[in-house]
């Protein structure tokens, strides 16, 4: 009895292990499949880039992504996910072009969501929102790209960027919208410092009545400023106006002095000379 008691046991263990074994053969040939599967769709999605295809091969990146994540096949996913944030940029522009700037936005949004150091995807979310009018948000997305850039190395393109947020404020400025000007004059500020900028709020406070604020904004932009004397020239003017206005003539003349050059210089004397006379 016992010697069959211990023959069954034997038979179980051995039927157990050799079921075990299929498992765990059968696990790795579907491991292998779906790793084969993974890296053949990343293959065709070589192929659709060769084709000049961008958007079939962008989804088939995607496609051959979610396939390797799930097998955990990370090189596949990592080189899958290189080309498709990069697509998401490509293929971004083409629905920026046809006006279909939900689509645009969703796909650079994916980019960014995917790499969040590659700066052409906020480009392109800032362009979206500067199509479509909304200036505060395309301000705030040219920051961020310019700071990413910078992060990058890529200098010239953190200049570009800055310019265009400063473009919002500089197209107030020529419109007289000097409400404008101080709205997105101060959200600029929220994220970047910039001495034109500071300029720009100086003389709409001046122009709002608000001296003392015009005062603070034109110092600040004096001491940003790296440029020249012609540079500084309307900035030392705008000073000077808000110190006439609050009736520190002293200081006004002594800023209408060093405003006194190039285009500003004929003002500047005329005022000197105005002030003088009122001591």
């Amino acid at each position: 009895m016992n010697v069959l008691t211990s023959a069954r046991a034997i038979l179980k263990l051995l039927v157990t292990s050799i079921a075990l074994l299929l498992l765990t053969v059968d696990s790795n040939l579907v491991a292998q499949a779906v790793d084969q599967a993974s890296a053949e769709k990343y293959n065709e999605g070589l192929a659709l880039l060769k084709e000049k295809n961008y958007e079939a091969a962008l989804n088939t990146f995607l496609e051959a992504k979610s396939m390797a994540d799930d097998a955990g096949d990370t090189s596949t996913a990592s080189k899958s996910e290189n080309y498709a944030y990069r697509l998401s940029y490509n293929v971004g522009v083409g629905y920026v072009k046809q006006e279909d700037f939900e689509k645009a936005l969703e796909l650079f949004n994916q980019g960014i969501s995917m790499e969040p150091t590659y700066y052409k995807n906020y480009k392109g979310r800032a362009t979206v929102y500067k199509a479509q009018g909304d200036p505060a948000a395309a301000m705030e997305a040219y920051i961020q790209t310019a700071n990413v850039a910078s992060e990058a190395g890529e200098l010239e393109e953190r200049s570009k960027a800055l310019a265009q947020a400063e473009g919002f404020v500089a197209k107030a400025v020529q419109s007289e919208d000097f409400d404008q000007v101080i709205e997105n004059g101060n959200l600029y500020l929220q994220f970047s410092e910039s001495p034109n900028v500071h300029f720009y709020l100086a003389h709409a406070y001046n122009q709002k009545g608000d001296h003392q604020a015009a005062l603070t904004h034109a110092n600040d932009a004096l001491t940003l400023d790296q440029g020249s004397r012609a540079s500084k020239a309307k900035i030392h003017f705008e000073k000077a106006e808000a110190y006439k206005f609050i009736g520190q003539y002293q200081d006004a003349m002594e800023s209408y002095s060093q405003a006194a050059y190039g285009e500003f210089k004929q003002r500047a004397e005329h005022e000197i000379e105005v002030l003088s006379g009122s001591e």
